[in-house]
């Protein structure tokens, strides 16, 4: 530059500034003066002596050189001065970034051209020599203007600031006033920033923000400003939008600071989208334009990797290049560097002494830093008082980091008021920590009053930035409802979202949410996962519920060795629900061994600690005399202080106490009153109890519809017993109206739970078919489950199922095997059973002696059947000498027991005159007692009595009726008779499919007459179609069947006999609960109503067709005396035939039958002859009428001559002289000499009578 030909002109003043400062390697401070003064001394004209003119200017350069000679010249002599002057204005925002500021002008006039030395002037310049002389002349009228206006700003700084005039703000203010309303937008500026911070006025915000705008147009200071007041809503709303371009068009203009902000918003997203590339270049600019702010920032950058490459050493350097220009937020973070050895070697005594550089002159995050650092004792002793100081320092310049620390410092000083307002304080700025803080102190009311509605949305704030601790407890308001309704689904999206981030108590308060399936579907492995997440973090609860989940198997295996090291830990931590579970498994020597010494010590401190269910083991302890000495008075005063407490079992048992005068004297009204509390609580066993009450107990006032409540209750919570008395109830009808349903299913439920009677009455729902369908199987598993616990009754019952083969294979000897279980436990009805075995021989020999035994003892007990038994040892001289007598009076024993079957007896023994007199009366007593019970084979004798009219009015009405109650229960000799009844129209209409199907039905049971009949309808087609193949094949079965089972079901299978009649009998007997219990009521209703139907309901067939059923109206009535079974009314009638006998009258009866078919007069005659004299076939005189007036209508003078007789006689149909007459003169006409004989007697007594 020196040997440029320019030289003097354009570079002058560099050159000297070069010499006076050491840059060319020599220091000449006087040639340095010198070429400053040419710059002034060559532009100077010298032809005007009175004041200084300058010349012409030529060139920018020139221009520039002048400036810069000025500036270096006056730094030359007033360096000191204009420092000084320059600190005093500029040191309330040197330091601090982001800070409003004022606005300041100096303008020149160089030969017309006036320039503002304190703005970029550049185009100002190049314009002025683009066209000079249009310049000139326009600029000069306006420089006289401004001078004047730049002259009232700049007093108006001289008297804020003191410089050479006295401090004055309200002069400044005044000056500044002057400027601005004449449009000095600098003035405008600095009158914004008066009004904004009270310089001179009172403080208005709206009016600094309306002079900022004012200024705005052309001041890039107030352009700066106006960008602070949008984004920090300062005399206006808030708006980020704005505010970004309030700073993008002062940083166009170059304004360093304002190109900072701009940073700092591509960075924050304030008004503008993040773009880190925008951030950097905004950065540079700033920098370029000497903001050490910017430079600061841009470390922080390279710190953080944000728009650059990650790099700690460049970082450094930049926050080391920004501190020495004395930018504290450099200070601090470069402090921060030191402190923790970033892109520098750690060094906790520089990071110290820049920490308080930083904190010295007001940079509150390094005020708070120092606190900490003071607090904790970190690079410096620890001092409280020091950290305390600093806290205030910081939270003074409204830091609120160090706002919320000084908060924590009067919370442990136990000032809660002072740490509530600094928290608040800290949190009206959004710090979240304490947010978080003041949230609690709300919900708690610490140092205020309790505010949950406030709390909520303080949680809520916090929660959603990110506080971990916010999010649980806005969790656990969710949960509660409290400050906002009962949300549980949100409660477990706050845990989840405060777990996530470590927090242990959320991860704790999650656990018990899957664990008690509370807003989320239960699951318990997760509960298990998230207890031992907050374990591991060491909170205690998490610890207690991690052991209880090993102690009950909740989530993982049962482990009560880890479950008793995890409550050992909370127990000596002061976990009182631990100390309480500690004290159960050293009681139960569960992952201990047992000591009950330790359980009592435990239990003690959980009970000091109010651990109410501890206080109620207490009261168990001192209760039973476990571990202490026995003491009902401690017991009581346990049970009630658990109790005072709501402890559920402790209020029963309090109640327990009172209701029976333990420990405490006896109050029956408040014993009742404590099982209400904890009935409505929920207490199982105080809501059955008061049930039970409430059925039983006069003085509860007996209320059924209440015991049936209660009893609901403590079923629904699962007590076996409550829901067992329940089935009871609905079984009987107590309370409720009666449901076999409702009793199945409640049985069902206690059973389920190992209740013992309620398996017992499960098996028989099972068996019976009681409220459930049928099932032997599930009967047969139950009996066995509490015969192997020497259940007798179980015992009973599982030999009758092996007996009879129900639920199970049939199994003789296993039958007797568990009769004789249950015997020697002294069940009756086993005895009976095992006296049956050895009388018939089942599952051992016949032993009839000891069956006589077991038969009598049991008898003496009142067993009915035992009773009937033994009237047949008796009756038989089985087993004991025969006694006629002895069978009478144990038949007649059991008959006042209304036992069917001796009832059943008797009847057979006065109408046979077995041990007593005959007397047909009396029989028919017996079996309408017997059949009203439901005595199948009395029912069927019934209806043959009520036929044949022995021992009562003969009734065909009644007598189909108990037919019809005998087909019901299954009885094969009903179904036969039923079926001759409906083949031929007795009492009801005929109806041949129907007698079909009941010959067809007693059939398949095993009656071998029903298969004669049955082929009969087969040959003939009655009810089916014509089969004679079928009718053939039938005829041969019957024959075979008879030919093996010689003369009868009752004579030649005495032992199957004896099985159906036990079983018939047994279904009753067996039956504990009575639900087979005869409802005699409800039977003489029906046996009336059926009656009444009978006789009010005249057949059809005998009704409405008199001249084609005329003749057989009779036929109709005697048919119904048919099919009688001989053999079931008199078992023994036909024992004294011998086997060839049998045999060639089961061939004949067969071949008339096959005769028959071809209606071969003699073979319908042969039948009738069979059916009357009981050859092959049953006695059944109505079918014997039958076939012999089929013989008749055939032309066959036996049949008439038989049929004649019956007519006579009044057998099964009314006397009929007349008809007897004519049938006997047809016989005789036909050569019957019989016929001859009677028709001869008849005119003889025709004679003697005239």
């Amino acid at each position: 530059m020196e040997h440029h030909k320019e030289n003097e002109n354009w570079f002058s003043g560099l050159i000297g500034y070069f010499y006076e400062h050491d840059l060319i390697d020599v220091i000449d401070k006087n040639k340095a003066l010198n070429l400053y003064l040419l710059s002034f001394n060559n532009n100077k004209n010298n032809d005007d002596d009175d004041d200084y003119k300058s010349k012409e200017l030529t060139s920018k350069y020139q221009l520039f050189n002048i400036i810069i000679s000025k500036f270096l010249l006056s730094f030359y002599y007033y360096k000191d001065i204009i420092l000084d002057k320059n600190d005093f204005i500029l040191k309330k925002f040197k330091y601090f970034e982001n800070v409003h500021v004022i606005s300041h002008e100096q303008f020149e006039d160089f030969n017309g051209l006036v320039i503002n030395i304190c703005k970029d002037e550049i185009d100002v310049i190049e314009e002025y020599f683009e066209s000079k002389e249009k310049y000139l002349n326009e600029n000069q009228l306006d420089y006289d203007k401004k001078k004047g206006l730049i002259e009232l700003n700049n007093l108006g700084l001289c008297y804020q600031y003191g410089i050479g005039k006295k401090k004055d703000e309200f002069k400044a203010f005044e000056f500044y006033l002057k400027s601005a309303e004449r449009g000095n937008s600098c003035a405008q500026n600095n009158l914004g920033y008066c009004y904004q911070n009270g310089i001179g006025i009172n403080k208005d915000e709206k009016k600094a923000f309306e002079w900022y705008l004012k200024a705005s147009n052309k001041d890039i200071y107030a352009q700066y400003n106006l960008g602070l007041c949008y984004q920090n809503g300062i005399g206006i709303n808030k708006d980020d939008k704005k505010s970004f371009e309030c700073y993008l068009k002062s940083a166009e203009k170059g304004y360093s600071n304002a190109q900072n902000m701009l940073g700092d918003c591509y960075k924050n997203e304030i008004g503008t989208k993040k773009d880190l590339e925008k951030v950097i270049y905004w950065y540079n600019e700033a920098i370029n334009n000497g903001n050490k702010f910017a430079i600061c920032n841009l470390g922080i950058c390279y710190q953080n990797g944000e728009g650059v490459e990650k790099d700690n050493e460049m970082a450094f350097k930049l926050f080391q290049q920004s501190a020495e220009q004395e930018c504290i937020n450099a200070q601090y973070q470069l402090g921060y560097c030191y402190n923790n050895g970033i892109g520098v070697e750690a060094n906790m005594t520089k990071a110290f002494e820049l920490y308080i550089t930083a904190a010295k002159k007001g940079h509150r995050l390094s005020q708070n830093t120092l606190g900490n650092l003071y607090s904790e004792g970190k690079g410096v002793e620890r001092n409280l008082g020091k950290a305390v100081y600093w806290y205030e320092k910081g939270a003074e310049m409204g830091c609120k980091e160090a706002q919320y620390n000084l908060g924590y410092c009067y919370e442990i000083e136990k000032d809660e008021v002072k740490a509530f307002e600094y928290y608040k304080k800290s949190a009206d700025q959004g710090y979240l920590n304490a947010q978080f803080k003041l949230g609690y102190y709300y919900e708690k009311g610490i140092g205020t009053e309790i505010n949950k509605v406030k709390a909520f949305k303080l949680y809520k704030i916090a929660a959603k930035n990110g506080q971990r601790n916010a999010q649980s407890n806005l969790g656990i308001l969710y949960e509660n409802g409290e400050g906002t309704e009962e949300n549980l689904e949100m409660a477990v999206y706050w845990y989840n979202k405060a777990a996530e981030s470590g927090c242990e108590e959320a991860q704790y308060n999650l656990g018990n949410c899957y664990k008690n399936g509370r807003g989320i579907k239960k699951d318990e492995r997760k509960a298990f996962d998230y207890y031992e997440k907050s374990s591991n973090q060491e909170y205690l609860d998490a610890k207690f519920e991690l052991g209880y989940c090993y102690d009950k198997g909740i989530g993982t295996e049962i482990n009560k060795v880890k479950a008793f090291e995890l409550y050992n830990i909370s127990a000596k931590s002061g976990q009182r629900n631990a100390q309480s579970n500690l004290g159960i498994l050293y009681e139960n020597g569960e992952g201990t061994e047992t000591s009950l010494k330790k359980a009592i010590y435990w239990y003690k401190k959980a009970a000091e600690n109010g651990c109410k269910l501890a206080q109620y083991n207490l009261g168990n302890c001192y209760k039973n005399g476990k571990g202490v000495s026995k003491d009902k008075y401690k017991a009581f005063e346990y049970y009630k202080k658990s109790a005072d407490q709501g402890y559920l079992d402790a209020e029963f048992e309090c109640g327990y106490c009172y209701f029976n005068g333990i420990g405490t004297h006896t109050d029956r009204f408040k014993a009742f009153e404590l099982y209400e509390i904890a009935a409505e609580k929920g207490n199982y066993l105080a809501q059955y109890n008061l049930g039970f009450r409430y059925f039983h107990d006069k003085g509860a006032g007996k209320n059924s519809k209440k015991a049936i409540y209660w009893y609901k209750k403590a079923a629904e919570n699962g007590y076996e017993v409550a829901q067992y008395n329940l089935g009871n109830c609905y079984k009987n009808g107590n309370g409720v109206k009666k449901d076999v349903a409702k009793a199945f299913e409640y049985y069902n439920k206690s059973a389920n739970q190992g209740y013992f009677n309620a398996q017992v009455e499960l098996a028989y729902c099972y068996k019976d078919g009681i409220g459930t369908e049928i099932n032997k199987s599930k009967a047969f598993e139950l009996y066995k489950l509490m015969a192997e616990k020497r259940c007798k009754v179980a015992q009973y019952n599982l030999g009758i199922s092996y007996k009879f083969g129900e639920g199970v294979e049939k199994d003789e000897r296993k039958a007797f095997e568990y009769f004789n279980k249950s015997a020697n436990q002294g069940y009756f009805d086993a005895q009976l059973q095992l006296g049956c075995c050895y009388d018939r021989g089942i599952g051992t020999e016949i032993n009839k002696r000891r069956a006589y035994e077991l038969y009598n003892i049991a008898a003496e007990k009142g067993v009915s059947l035992a009773q009937v038994n033994l009237g047949l040892l008796y009756e038989n001289g089985e087993g004991t000498e025969m006694d006629l007598e002895k069978a009478i009076y144990w038949y007649n024993k059991a008959a006042k027991n209304e036992d069917k079957v001796a009832l059943y007896f008797l009847g057979n023994c006065y109408k046979f005159g077995i041990g007593t007199n005959k007397n047909e009366i009396k029989a028919f007593g017996y079996y309408k007692k017997s059949a009203e019970n439901g005595y199948v084979y009395a029912q069927n004798i019934l209806g043959l009595l009520y036929v044949k009219g022995e021992g009562i009015k003969k009734n065909m009405k009644l007598a189909i009726y108990w037919f019809q109650k005998a087909v019901g229960n299954g009885d094969k000799y009903a179904y036969d008779n039923l079926g001759t009844f409906y083949e031929l129209g007795i009492v009801v209409n005929k109806d041949k499919i129907k007698a079909f199907k009941y010959y067809e039905k007693s059939a398949e049971i095993g009656y071998v007459n029903a298969k004669f009949h049955l082929g009969y309808c087969y040959v003939n087609g009655i009810g089916t179609k014509n089969d004679k193949k079928k009718g053939f094949e039938l005829y041969d079965e019957a024959v075979l069947k008879e030919s093996n089972d010689i003369s009868g079901e009752t004579k030649n299978d005495k032992k199957k006999g004896f099985e159906l009649y036990d079983e018939a009998v047994l279904k009753e007997s067996n039956d504990i609960s009575g639900w087979t219990k005869n409802d005699k009521k409800k039977g003489f209703e029906l046996y009336d109503e059926a009656v009444l139907k009978e006789s009010n309901d005249i057949s059809s067939g005998t009704k409405n067709d008199k001249k084609k059923e005329f003749e057989l109206y009779d036929e109709a009535v005697l048919k119904e005396s048919n099919d009688i079974s001989s053999d079931t009314i008199n078992p023994n009638g036909s024992f004294h035939k011998n086997e060839e006998e049998i045999m060639r009258e089961l061939f004949d009866i067969k071949h008339w039958y096959q005769q028959s078919a071809e209606n071969k007069s003699s073979a319908l005659y042969k039948l009738g002859e069979s059916y009357e004299l009981g050859k092959g076939v049953n006695i059944s005189e109505i079918k014997a009428f039958y076939y012999y007036k089929q013989a008749a209508k055939s032309g066959c003078i036996y049949g008439k001559y038989k049929l004649a007789h019956y007519f006579l006689h009044g057998i099964i149909v009314d006397c009929d002289e007349k008809k007897a007459h004519n049938l006997y003169k047809e016989a005789a006409e036909g050569g019957n000499n019989d016929a001859h004989e009677i028709l001869s007697a008849l005119y003889e007594q025709d004679k003697e009578t005239e």
